[in-house]
This record gives C-alpha cells, sequence and structure tokens, in this order.
C-alpha cells in the first residue's frame, strides 16, 4: 500500500453531498428517503455533520433515468444536501451506494471546508479599482496581466475537488 493510499485510508475530510431525488415521490416519502440516505452514510462510516431537507423545485432541462426497465424523464425533483466527514474509502463507497439509487436522480460529492474557514480566507480576486478618466485620455495597458490557467490545469483543480 502507497503513502497516498494510507492517507486516504485514514485522514478523513470534510464532503458535501448534494442530491436529487426522483418527483415521482410523494411529499411525505422525501423525509423517509432522506432517512435512507443519512443510513447509507453512517453505514458506510461516515459521520453526517449538517442536512439540508430536500425541496422541489423546477429542474433547468430534462434528466432521464433509467429504473428498472423504463427510461423515465423528469423535469422536477427534490433537492437537498449534507456534508459529512469521511475518509477517501469511504467517500467513494457513499458515491458508489447513491450512485447505485433508484430514487436519487442525480448526485455530486465534492470536498469542502468548514464555513469558518471559508469566511476566514481572503477572496481570490480583488476588483481593480476604476480610474477616473478624462475625455480623450488613453487608458494604460501597463496593467499586470490576469494569470490564465491552462485547460489541464483548470481539470486538475476540478479533479481535486470532485470526489
Amino acid at each position: 500500500m502507497t503513502e497516498t493510499t494510507a492517507q486516504k485510508n485514514t485522514h478523513t475530510e470534510l464532503y458535501e453531498l448534494g442530491y436529487h431525488l426522483v418527483s415521482t415521490l410523494s411529499e411525505g416519502d422525501v423525509p423517509t428517503e432522506t432517512t435512507k440516505i443519512r443510513g447509507l452514510l453512517e453505514g458506510a462510516g461516515a459521520v453526517v455533520l449538517t442536512e439540508e431537507l430536500p425541496k422541489k423545485l423546477d429542474l433547468a432541462y430534462t434528466i432521464s433515468k433509467r429504473i428498472g426497465n423504463a427510461k423515465e424523464r423528469f423535469d422536477t425533483s427534490f433537492f437537498g444536501f449534507m456534508t459529512f466527514e469521511a475518509t477517501g474509502d469511504v467517500a467513494d463507497a457513499v458515491r458508489k451506494a447513491v450512485d447505485a439509487s433508484d430514487t436519487i436522480l442525480r448526485s455530486l460529492i465534492v470536498k469542502t471546508v468548514p464555513e469558518s474557514e471559508k469566511r476566514a480566507q481572503p477572496p481570490r480576486r480583488t476588483p481593480r479599482p476604476e480610474a477616473k478618466r478624462t475625455e480623450g485620455e488613453a487608458t494604460s495597458t501597463d496593467a499586470p496581466a490576469e494569470e490564465k490557467m491552462s485547460k489541464e490545469e483548470m481539470d486538475q483543480e476540478i479533479e481535486k475537488l470532485v470526489v
């Protein structure tokens, strides 16, 4: 086992699971399904820290899902999320279990940081101050150019966040 694999097995991180439940569920079944998802997380070894009960919303586009032998289309769903603490292996197991569920239309698990740390971090970009110009005055081209990420660098950064 490599050091990276060993760290993944023992080091816990904070994750957020965002999910859409199928709209064929009744309003009364949504809390039951949420409890099942929480049980799935806890059964895998995760510690659920916060959760937002799903609320019905219109989707921006139609999403298809194969349920049994039929392909169903959904224009609405119940969206909710949970934050949990787990090792990388547990997060992988949770992802596989969530993907196998017939009641979860779509989901995403991302690494996150505690709210207290989010507020403490300075913003990544600061807006440039607007310089007052007089009519006919040329703009300065001496301003430093913004750093641009290559597509590969951007993909690597995204991969670090997505489980």
